[in-house]
């Protein structure tokens, strides 16, 4: 069953932007200091968006696919928040320099 998009992310692939080069370190609960070589600009970041990332280097996904992964991995379901949240994170995570859409 396929979840509409509130955007258009859901039809684009997206992966980690490969000019960054992200350094992460681990601080508190679920929380994250990701730091871009390419940009010099340090972020604080959810364990979910490490996650997100974490897929996003295997792989290049489309929203439905990253959401259902992530789902799955930490045991949420997938519906239409969900599916609403992970489109707002990567919009967040694109204006931040550390996804693009792939351009086939």
């Amino acid at each position: 069953m396929m979840i509409s998009a509130q955007q258009n992310h859901d039809n684009n692939l997206w992966r980690v932007n490969p000019a960054s080069s992200l350094l992460w370190k681990q601080f508190g609960e679920g929380r994250f200091i990701v730091f871009n070589k390419s940009s010099s600009q340090t972020h604080i970041v959810n364990a979910l968006c490490v996650d997100a990332l974490d897929l996003l280097q295997q792989l290049p996904l489309n929203l439905q696919k990253l959401a259902e992964s992530l789902a799955q991995r930490n045991e949420f379901s997938l519906d239409e928040d969900w599916l609403t949240y992970i489109n707002e994170m990567l919009s967040d995570m694109d204006r931040l320099g550390l996804v693009e859409p792939v351009i086939l």
